[in-house]
C-alpha cells in the first residue's frame, strides 16, 4: 500500500505540473491527506472517512484512497458509505486482490455471507497467496474450494520431501516477550543451524505457525522468519526486522500462501522442536494431516516435569501436559528426546499409559553461542541497564522459579555472609515465574541480601555471551531437568557450574560438574566457598574444563534432527486412524475435567458426570475419549464439555476396525447422539459409511436432542499396512430451512452445522446391547 501511495503521488505530480496545477491546490490535498491519516491512526472513524472524502474530491482516481474510506466508514459503522468506496476502488483496479477482500470483509459484518464469500473468491483467483482470503472461505465451510482455486491459479508443492516447522509458540512467545528464553531458544538454534549449515536444500524447508483466530496453521514467509529469527538474538536497540506484534500474540507471523495448497502433495514431516500442549486440540491437527497428505511427525521432547516432578510446576499446566501427551504419542513417528534421560522417561510413562512407545533418537542439545555470534558481538562493550561490571559476579541463568531452586543459592549466600565470606554478587538472568514468592520474599526482606543479589530480566543472547565469559562462575541447584542448557552454556565458556545431580543435569556436565547436594546446606556452602576463595583450585578447574568438555555444536543437533526425520521417511505413518472398538461408547467431550475448589462428593459428581455415556449409560473410559477426538476430520471445532460442533452441515469421523471383529454378511448398526440446533421440524441427516456395500440412510432429525441408528454392511477387502479396515462414517444435515450457510452459536462468532455427544457401533447380532439402548431411547 505504501509502494501504491509514492506511485500514486508522484503521478499526481507530474499531471499536476503537466496541466498547470496550482502549487495551493496540490499543497490543500497533501494537508487534507495528513490530517485523514493522523484522524485513522487516532480511531476517529467518521471524521477520517469525511476527510478521505474531501481528497478524493480533489483527486478521485486514487484506488488506495478510496480503500482508506471505506475502511474507516465501515469502522464508523457506515456501511452504506463503505460499500459505495470499495466499489469505486474496484471499478478503478478491478484487478487488485485487496479490494475484493476490503469488499468481503464488510459484506461479512453485514451478514451477506453470499456476497462475502464471492468477493473472497474474486480476492484468492485474482491472487492465489492471498492466505487471508483463502482463510475467508475455509472458516465459511468451502475449503476444498479454496484449494481448487488457488491450484488452479499456479500454487503447488515447492519441494517432494520438506521438512515443516511448527514455530506456533515461537510466534506466540515473541508476541509477549522481547529475548528467547529456553526452548524457544533451543529451537532457534536448530532451525538457523539447520538452514545457515545447509543441511537441508532451503526449498525444502518450511514453517507453519498456528492462527488461534482461525484455529488452523498458517504458513510463514521463510526468508522474513530466518532474517527475524537472526535479529531476535541482538538486543532490542540494534533490530532491524519489524513485525507485528500484536499479531503474533495470536499466531500470526508474515503469513505467506495457503499452507494445505503449497504442501499439498509433498511428502513431509512435521517437526515440533518447540511446545504444542497449549494450543487446543493440537493432537486433532497432526492426526487430520496425517490422514490427508500422509505427513510424518516427528517431536522434541524437552521434559517429563509435570508429570515426573508435577509438585514443581502449576497444576493447571500439569494437567494440561497430561491430556496431551496421552493423545500425541501414538501420532510420534518419531521422538526426539534432548537427554537420556528423558528418553527414559518417556519409555516409562508410555509403559504406565499402555501406549506403543515410537522410535527415539538422543538428539542432546548444543552448548554455547559461538555458530550463532559473530567476533563483534563477542567483543561488544556490556551495557545493560542497571547491571555493575565493576565486582566480580556469578551467574545464575534461569527463569526465577521454584524447581530452579534459587532459594537454595540465596541460603548459601545468606550462610556465606554469616560466616564473614566477602561473596561476589549473584546474578540471577531470568523472568520471574511460578512458585518464586520464597525467593522474592526474601530479597525484598534483605533489601536483596543488602545488594548482594540482582534480578536482569530482559537480557539479549549476545549480551547473556558476555555474562558468561565475564562472571567468576555459574550456579544452577536444580530440582529437575530434561536436559540443563545453562550447564553446558557454562561449560562451553570455560566456566565452572555448581549444580546438583537431579535428572539429566550429571550426563550434561559429566565429571566437569562443581556438585552440591540438595539436602546438606553445610557442605553445598563449603563448595562454593572454595570456589570464591581458592583462585587456584578454581583457575586448575576451569582449565580441566577447557581441555576435557567437548560440547555439542547446534549443527551436531540439527544433523541428528535431521537424519533423524529421514529415518523415518520411507515408513508408513503411524497412527493415522484411531481403532475402534465394537461395542464400545465414544464420547466427543473435552478429555481434561477440572475438579478445582470441589471436595469430597461434589468432587465425585463432576468426575462420574465428565464421564456418564449417552447412549450405553455406562462410564466412558479417558482412553475412548481421546481416541474418538482424534477421528474428526477438519471440519469440527474443539470438543466442549457436552460435546463437539461441526464447522458446517458436514463432517466425518475417520477410523480403523479390526476385520475380525465385523462377521460375515452382518450388519453394523452405527447409533450417534446428536444436538442440532434450531425447532421443529428440523431436516434430515444423511449417514453414509465407506467401505461400505450398503447405500447411504437418511434419518429425520425432530427434536434438538436425538438419537438415531443407521446400518451398514461393512466391505472388509481394502486393509491398511496393519491389516485393519479403514472406515470414513459421513455425516451431513439437510436443514429443511433451506439455509444455504451454517449458523453462528448464540453469543460465539463461530459457524457450526451441528453437534455430536457420543457415538458407537455394534453388530446387528448383539440383540441384549440393541435391546437395552432401544429402551434407554424410549424411556430416558
Amino acid at each position: 500500500m505504501i509502494e501504491k501511495r509514492k506511485r500514486f503521488a508522484k503521478r499526481r505530480n507530474s499531471v499536476g505540473e503537466h496541466l498547470g496545477e496550482p502549487a495551493a491546490s496540490s499543497r490543500a490535498a497533501d494537508d487534507l491527506l495528513a490530517r485523514a491519516d493522523l484522524a485513522r491512526d487516532t480511531k476517529q472513524w467518521a471524521a477520517a472517512s469525511a476527510l478521505y472524502g474531501e481528497y478524493l474530491e480533489l483527486l478521485p482516481d486514487d484506488p488506495s484512497i478510496w480503500v482508506q474510506r471505506g475502511n474507516c466508514a465501515k469502522e464508523a459503522g457506515e456501511y452504506d458509505s463503505a460499500l459505495v468506496s470499495y466499489q469505486v476502488a474496484i471499478d478503478l483496479a478491478p484487478k487488485e486482490s485487496d479490494h475484493h477482500l476490503q469488499m468481503g470483509h464488510l459484506y461479512k459484518l453485514m451478514k451477506r455471507r453470499d456476497e462475502a464469500n464471492a468477493s473472497y473468491r474474486r480476492a484468492l483467483q485474482l491472487d492465489p497467496e492471498n492466505s487471508f482470503a483463502f482463510d475467508e472461505l475455509a472458516a465459511a465451510g468451502m475449503r476444498k474450494l479454496a484449494q481448487k482455486i488457488a491450484k488452479q491459479n499456479g500454487i503447488g508443492p515447492l519441494a517432494k520431501q520438506v521438512l515443516i516447522f511448527d514455530v506456533s509458540d515461537l510466534v506466540f512467545y515473541i508476541g509477549h516477550h522481547a529475548h528467547l528464553t529456553g526452548i524457544q531458544r533451543v529451537q532457534c538454534s536448530i532451525i538457523l543451524s539447520i538452514v545457515k549449515g545447509e543441511l537441508v536444500p532451503r526449498e525444502a524447508i518450511e514453517f507453519v505457525s498456528y492462527d488461534r483466530v482461525l484455529g488452523q496453521f498458517r504458513l510463514i514467509k521463510k526468508a522474513q522468519f530466518l532474517d527475524l529469527l537472526d535479529d531476535l538474538t541482538l538486543p532490542e536497540d540494534e533490530r532491524m526486522v519489524p513485525f507485528d506484534q500484536e499479531q503474533a500474540k495470536v499466531g500470526v507471523l508474515f503469513p505467506d500462501a495457503p499452507m494445505k495448497v503449497k504442501l499439498g502433495k509433498a511428502s513431509g514431516t512435521l517437526v515440533l522442536l518447540g511446545a504444542a500442549w497449549v494450543i487446543p486440540d493440537y493432537a486433532h491437527i497432526v492426526v487430520n494431516l496425517k490422514r490427508q497428505f500422509g505427513w510424518r511427525f516427528a517431536m522434541l521432547f524437552h521434559d517429563f516435569i509435570p508429570v515426573y516432578a508435577r509438585e514443581t510446576c502449576d497444576q493447571g499446566t500439569a494437567e494440561v501436559f497430561a491430556a496431551f501427551m496421552t493423545q500425541i504419542m501414538e501420532l510420534v513417528d518419531e521422538a526426539l528426546c534432548n537427554s537420556q534421560n528423558t528418553a527414559n522417561d518417556l519409555v516409562r510413562y508410555c509403559a504406565e499409559m499402555d501406549l506403543v512407545a515410537p522410535p527415539v533418537t538422543v538428539t542432546r542439545l548444543g552448548s554455547g553461542f559461538a555458530e550463532i555470534f559473530s567476533d563483534e558481538v563477542a567483543t561488544a562493550d556490556l551495557e545493560i541497564d542497571g547491571f555493575r561490571d565493576d565486582e566480580p559476579f556469578v551467574l545464575f541463568v534461569s527463569t526465577i522459579e521454584g524447581r530452579k531452586n534459587h532459594d537454595l543459592a540465596l541460603r548459601i549466600w545468606r550462610k556465606l555472609l554469616a560466616e564473614g565470606v566477602k561473596v561476589p554478587r549473584l546474578v540471577c538472568v531470568g523472568r520471574l515465574g511460578w512458585r518464586s514468592e520464597n525467593f522474592l520474599q526474601a530479597l525484598i526482606a534483605t533489601n536483596n541480601l543488602g545488594g548482594k543479589v540482582q534480578i536482569l530480566e530482559d537480557v539479549s543472547d549476545a549480551e547473556l555471551q558476555q555474562l558468561y565469559d565475564r562472571c567468576l562462575f555459574t550456579i544452577y541447584p536444580s530440582l529437575y531437568e530434561g536436559w540443563g542448557l545453562p550447564v553446558s552454556e557454562s561449560l562451553s565458556h570455560g566456566k565452572i557450574c555448581v549444580t546438583t545431580r537431579a535428572a539429566s543435569l550429571p550426563e550434561v556436565a559429566a565429571d566437569l560438574g562443581a556438585y552440591i547436594p540438595l539436602d546438606d546446606l553445610n557442605e553445598a556452602a563449603a563448595i562454593v566457598r572454595k570456589l570464591i576463595e581458592d583462585d587456584q583450585f578454581r583457575s586448575d578447574f576451569e582449565a580441566r574444563i577447557r581441555a576435557d568438555y567437548k560440547p555439542d555444536s547446534w549443527r551436531d543437533v540439527a544433523q541428528r534432527v535431521v537424519d533423524a526425520c529421514a529415518a523415518r521417511q520411507s515408513e508408513a505413518s503411524r497412527s493415522q486412524y484411531p481403532l475402534l472398538e465394537l461395542g464400545v461408547e465414544y464420547a466427543l467431550r473435552n478429555p481434561r475435567t477440572s475438579t478445582h475448589g470441589a471436595m469430597g462428593q461434589r468432587m465425585k459428581q463432576i468426575i462420574t458426570e465428565a464421564r456418564q455415556g449417552i447412549i450405553l449409560g455406562k462410564p466412558v473410559s479417558q482412553r475412548h475419549i481421546h481416541d474418538v477426538l482424534l477421528m474428526r476430520d477438519d471440519d469440527w471445532h474443539e470438543a466442549e464439555a457436552w460435546g463437539c460442533w461441526t464447522k458446517s452441515y458436514s463432517a466425518k469421523l475417520e477410523f480403523a476396525i479390526l476385520p475380525d471383529r465385523i462377521k460375515p454378511q452382518e450388519k453394523l448398526l452405527v447409533y450417534a447422539a446428536l444436538t442440532v440446533p434450531g425447532g421443529g421440524e428440523l431436516g434430515e441427516m444423511e449417514v453414509r459409511l465407506s467401505k461400505s456395500a450398503s447405500p447411504p440412510v437418511t434419518r429425520a432429525i425432530k427434536t434438538e436432542q436425538q438419537i438415531i441408528a443407521v446400518g451398514f454392511h461393512v466391505d472388509t477387502s481394502t486393509l491398511l499396512p496393519n491389516g485393519m479396515v479403514p472406515v470414513e462414517l459421513s455425516l451431513i444435515l439437510h436443514p429443511h430451512s433451506g439455509a444455504k450457510s451454517p449458523p453462528a452459536i448464540p453469543g460465539d462468532s463461530r459457524l457450526i452445522g451441528f453437534g455430536l455427544r457420543s457415538m458407537l457401533i455394534i453388530g446387528e447380532s448383539e440383540v441384549a446391547t440393541r435391546q437395552e439402548i432401544t429402551e434407554r431411547i424410549i424411556f430416558g
